[in-house]
């Protein structure tokens, strides 16, 4: 009878046996998963990297298209405008594929422009706060479309250098996942 307390060990010994399998094979599956799930990660936000790196040039090629055109603007501000530097700000915002039109204002007022006839496409020229870029809404413009304005001031000078809205969505438009 003292014996029949004693329960047999080749029932836990088999359940352990099989126990530890499968738990070993839990836990590398969840390992799996998780470095597979770290790795998807990775990629995915290289990816993401890769495409914001893209937009960013796309938008600092526009913009360094915007400053060579106002360097053109400064050498003409610093002469007369007639025919000849109208045609020159208009041929460097023609051969510029992102720009619009140059505007040259002395003492907020329009001086001279690249469009024929000192015309502008803004039907009121906006107040810049302390910045070189501002978004100028719809309704400033003559088409009703919005337009990115590019400005450099000196003096009593102002430069203004449009771009237009689609050129600019082409530029941030671009694909983040490859």
């Amino acid at each position: 009878m003292a014996f029949s307390c004693i329960k047999p060990f080749g029932r836990d010994k088999q359940m352990r046996n099989t126990l530890i399998p499968i738990l070993v094979a839990i836990c590398l599956f969840i390992t799996g998963v998780a470095i597979l799930n770290i790795q998807l990660w990775y990629s995915a936000k290289a990816e993401y990297l890769a495409g914001a790196r893209y937009a960013a040039n796309n938008i600092n090629h526009i913009l360094e298209e915007a400053s060579q055109a106002t360097q053109t603007a400064v050498n003409i501000a610093g002469k007369e405008c007639n025919l000849e530097e109208q045609y020159q700000l208009g041929t460097e915002a023609a051969l510029k594929p992102h720009l619009r039109t140059i505007i040259i204002l002395k003492q907020g007022i329009v001086w001279c422009t690249s469009l024929p006839g000192n015309r502008v496409l803004l039907s009121r020229i906006p107040v810049f706060p302390d910045s070189n870029l501002l978004l100028a809404p719809a309704i400033d413009t003559v088409n009703r479309l919005p337009i990115l304005l590019y400005q450099n001031q000196f003096a009593d000078t102002r430069i203004l250098v449009t771009i237009s809205d689609q050129h600019i969505r082409g530029a941030l438009n671009v694909p983040l996942k490859g």
